[in-house]
């Protein structure tokens, strides 16, 4: 009795390559790189070769994802794919770990500085634009790095220690590597509970608003407000430094940001009772400019609360600008076709070019509190500011000076027709109560 089985082994084999092999990439997957780092820590018993694991995560991936589709993400995640393959040795294994992660397991390396130098050369490779459905596409990369028997026993420890490393890379900046070392071990676990408490606290609402004064000098007239993110907690409140690039990181700034407009829009007969005809500004991140529906959003919210477009303000850094120019034209010029103005903050801190304000829809620009700061004892700064007020006068552009804390910097401001400021001089950042109570000007 003969029998072909050709089909079924076909199907067998097939059901093997998708249990260790991802299927977008065809690189292995997790499953199957835990076996090949188990393979190597047993090998080492005999040839004393130490390995190294790669975890390599993308910074801007998920922009990509939202602003372009998951067909672009998919085409991006296949060109990362062929830059790590290569750039790395033919008995070096490349895995997809997940979404944008991967890893690349070092099966022999001749120094740390060897290391060293491949994570600089795919950080820089990586952060090369590329051309995704005709659109210019710029991503980064982080990278932590573990070694085997240095830094881990086995397969999932080291998989977690270079994770771990990848993280305090990422907070470092952007196409940034790390070794992993012990001292990381406390900031990594204090991270993913911070990650965990804040994606709570979200959930619980409990998040709250404050608002800063704009003044208009002439008349102390409030023009509006500033609103800034609260996390209060038992412990006192913690930074907006803190949890906002936290937030920005794991996916949760856009409902954070909703939530805070819905809750502003609810307090904005409270402000108007006390300061008419005002308006509440709020910040958006670069992950607001670069998805989709953003416009969308606002409108809805506006249109829940019978309220127009001219009640709300958005700000936004230089940095969004930078990011990916094509898209955040098109997202800025849908938010002014909806009637929204827009606040250039932070100006000159960071990419300043006149090619932004000729190009992008501006409204307004807000300088810096680093300049007010020490325009006492700082010629420089003085001639900074004497020099945005008239660029913004020049351009017909509205101009907000930040941190005013004195009257010597009030009263410069006012000498160079700066007419509008925000700062302690004023109103510190305030809960809703007490603004309505009339604290707002001293």
């Amino acid at each position: 009795m003969l029998s072909d089985i050709t089909s079924q082994k076909n199907a067998e084999e097939k059901l093997r390559f998708l249990a260790n092999y991802d299927f977008l990439t065809n690189f292995p997957n997790r499953k199957l790189v835990l076996e090949k780092i188990g393979h190597s820590i047993k090998a080492y018993k005999y040839n004393r070769k130490k390995s190294a694991l790669f975890f390599i995560d993308l910074d801007k991936f998920k922009q990509v994802n939202d602003s372009l589709g998951h067909s672009a993400g998919d085409e991006l995640l296949c060109g990362v794919a062929d830059i790590l393959v290569s750039n790395v040795k033919s008995r070096d294994i490349v895995a997809r770990q997940s979404g944008d992660e991967f890893m690349i397991l070092i099966n022999d390396f001749s120094s740390i500085d060897n290391l060293s130098h491949l994570a600089q050369r795919l950080n820089q490779c990586l952060s090369i634009p590329v051309e995704i459905q005709g659109t210019q596409v710029s991503i980064t990369s982080s990278i932590g790095i573990a070694i085997f028997p240095d830094d881990g026993k086995n397969s999932d420890d080291l998989i977690q220690k270079s994770d771990w490393a990848m993280i305090h890379a990422k907070n470092s900046g952007r196409s940034q590597f790390q070794f992993f070392t012990q001292n990381m071990t406390d900031k990594a676990q204090a991270r993913l509970k911070l990650e965990a408490d804040l994606r709570q606290a979200v959930a619980d609402n409990k998040l709250i608003n404050y608002y800063q004064p704009i003044m208009q000098c002439e008349g102390n007239r409030v023009l509006g407000f500033e609103l800034l993110l609260r996390w209060p907690t038992d412990n006192g409140m913690i930074s907006p430094g803190v949890f906002i690039p936290v937030a920005e990181d794991i996916g949760l700034i856009s409902q954070m940001t909703e939530d805070a407009v819905e809750r502003a829009l609810q307090d904005y007969s409270a402000l108007e009772k006390v300061h008419a005809d005002i308006y509440i500004s709020i910040n958006l991140s670069t992950i607001h400019i670069l998805q989709k529906g953003l416009s969308d959003t606002l409108e809805s919210l506006l249109e829940k609360y019978d309220l127009p477009a001219k009640v709300l303000r958005l700000e936004i850094t230089e940095g969004i600008l930078f990011a990916d120019h094509d898209i955040a034209l098109i997202r800025l010029r849908e938010l002014m076709a909806c009637g929204f103005k827009l606040l250039l903050d932070d100006f000159c801190t960071g990419y300043s070019s006149f090619t932004y304000l000729s190009q992008f829809p501006i409204d307004v620009l807000k300088i810096d509190q680093s300049f007010v700061f020490d325009i006492d004892s700082n010629p420089m700064n003085k001639a900074i500011i004497k020099s945005i007020v008239s660029l913004a006068e020049n351009i017909n552009l509205s101009c907000i000076a930040e941190g005013v804390e004195t009257q010597e910097q009030l009263d410069y401001l006012q000498s160079l027709s700066c007419k509008n400021i925000q700062g302690y001089f004023f109103s510190k950042p305030k809960p809703l109560h007490e603004l309505v109570q009339g604290l707002i000007v001293p």
